[in-house]
């Protein structure tokens, strides 16, 4: 295989693919293959050169392969969580002639089917990609990775990140139980509105008693039974996820920071006494968006267009409830996004 065909192979492993040995042939093709889950889609990328014992037995036999991928999500593949396939078939030549263009004119997109062919055929003395009948010409910036191997694009590719931390999450774990105690306690003695009086955050006694411990103590205070099931839900969820990209200490980081400067937002816009854990918990869904964004990855199975509406949809149901602390909400969300490049850029 040419050095093109290695340098992609090579490039595309650092981008969250993984390589695969799937046979689509009773016949050997010289091809490599590579997939990624990105749910709802799963990719399947394959390249070769065009050293082909015969190049229309070659496009035929794969020609149906999308549709068997597409099958093998109910069965085999369901493990990926994917609602559909895209199978992105890249040959790389130095000789574009009539035969392979006339392939390329005959090739269509189904939209409707939930399985997708697209061909690229990558001329190296033109420095050119063709494409199929209307096919996309940009998927998930595989595109970006054939061109920065064949030397046309400079800048270098971002090297995707595996998770760092393990499946034990005790940072999400113990904040959980120690939001359960005090809730439990203040319900038992009977003492709510006397643990949001003195610990809720507040403009007024912030301003008028120096009490800045509530900027970080109302985190720990919820109002009510929803309240606080609600939040260690998301906590557990998020914060897990969080935790097991992240590791331990870089969570507490997103999430204490992402409270602290909810928090703040809340003091200097907000009104009356505030509570809950829930601007730290929108920086870990901010995390989580980020990490999803940056890292072209799914982050256990949730990709970034999964993450966006969850987030979109937490911000604007919170606008749709006038208890709800939005201000800190929104700071916490964007202190999140802050957060998350530090410590994406440090693991």
């Amino acid at each position: 295989m040419n050095k093109l065909v290695n340098d992609f192979c090579n490039n595309i492993q650092t981008q969250g693919f993984s390589e695969v040995k799937i046979k689509f042939s009773d016949e050997e093709f010289s091809e490599r293959a590579f997939i990624k889950p990105d749910s709802p889609v799963l990719y399947y990328v394959s390249i070769c050169d065009d050293n082909l014992n015969d190049f229309n037995n070659y496009t035929a036999k794969k020609a149906n392969f999308s549709e068997n991928m597409y099958g093998a999500l109910k069965t085999t593949l369901s493990i990926v969580r994917c609602k559909s396939v895209v199978c992105v078939n890249i040959i790389v030549t130095d000789n574009m002639n009539s035969e392979k263009s006339e392939f390329l004119k005959s090739c269509e997109i189904y939209p409707e089917t939930g399985h997708y062919n697209v061909w690229w055929i990558y001329d190296t003395s033109e420095n050119k990609l063709y494409t199929g009948n209307n096919h996309p010409n940009k998927v998930i910036g595989i595109e970006d990775i054939l061109f920065y191997s064949a030397g046309i694009k400079s800048q270098k590719l971002k090297e995707v990140k595996e998770a760092q931390g393990n499946n034990k999450i005790p940072f999400t774990l113990s904040i959980c139980f120690i939001n359960i105690i005090i809730f439990a306690v203040m319900m038992i003695i009977g003492k709510r509105d006397e643990f949001i009086q003195l610990f809720g955050n507040s403009q007024y006694y912030i301003l008028e008693y120096k009490e800045f411990y509530r900027l970080f103590s109302c985190m720990f205070i919820h109002a009510d039974i929803f309240h606080i099931i609600e939040n260690m839900i998301s906590l557990y969820i998020f914060g897990g996820m969080t935790e097991r990209f992240y590791g331990s200490f870089d969570t507490a980081l997103v999430y204490f920071f992402s409270g602290a400067v909810g928090s703040l937002i809340s003091f200097a816009f907000g009104t009356g006494i505030s509570v809950g854990a829930s601007g730290a918990i929108f920086g870990l869904i901010a995390c989580i968006l980020y990490t999803s964004k940056v890292n072209k990855k799914s982050v256990e199975g949730i990709n970034y267009a999964t993450m966006l509406i969850v987030a979109i949809l937490n911000i604007v149901s919170g606008f749709m409830i006038s208890e709800v602390d939005n201000f800190g909400h929104i700071g916490g969300f964007l202190a999140g996004l802050i957060v998350s490049k530090i410590v994406y850029k440090v693991k």
